[in-house]
């Protein structure tokens, strides 16, 4: 197997890669011929065609039993950082439920300043020249008071 290249990092990578021939063989060998170009092989190049020869030793990979137990590792990291990311998470929600529920409070607050303003259609005329607030104001206030005690109830609820 014979392969010509000008990155020889790049061939020996794809030969690991892709399981190729070269890596059922303890060596590889790398020559140079008079061009400068260099290939990588299997096989010694025949005598006087290479300007430099070079033998590289292959490392064999991991055993399957290695192998296995890195992939647990990496499953055990995935497993904790799960884990952790669950538990960061679930410490944030309760700061983010009490926020939440101090802007409804505050909203409710709000609602109530402005239930409380009297506009014109909360009167009601009487017949002699006069006039009082509509029991439709009273309702908008107490509906808007109600809003806030809930708000109120539900903020101390939480720890």
């Amino acid at each position: 197997m014979r392969t010509r290249q000008r990155h020889p990092g790049l061939v020996l990578l794809a030969a690991v890669l892709a399981g190729t021939q070269a890596l059922a063989q303890e060596t590889v060998f790398r020559s140079v011929d008079a061009a400068g170009n260099v290939t990588f092989s299997a096989t010694p190049p025949p005598t006087g065609t290479a300007r430099q020869v070079e033998e590289v030793q292959i490392l064999p990979g991991p055993t399957p039993e290695a192998q296995e137990a890195a992939d647990q590792r990496v499953r055990a990291l995935m497993e904790e950082t799960e884990r952790r990311r669950e538990a960061r998470a679930a410490a944030q929600a309760p700061d983010e439920e009490r926020a939440a529920a101090e802007q409804e409070l505050q909203q409710a607050l709000q609602d109530l300043e402005e239930a409380r303003i009297q506009r014109d259609d909360d009167w009601q005329q009487i017949a002699g020249g006069g006039r009082f607030l509509a029991p439709r104001y009273f309702e908008r206030v107490e509906q808007a008071e109600q809003r806030v005690e809930a708000a109120r109830r539900a903020l101390q609820a939480l720890p």
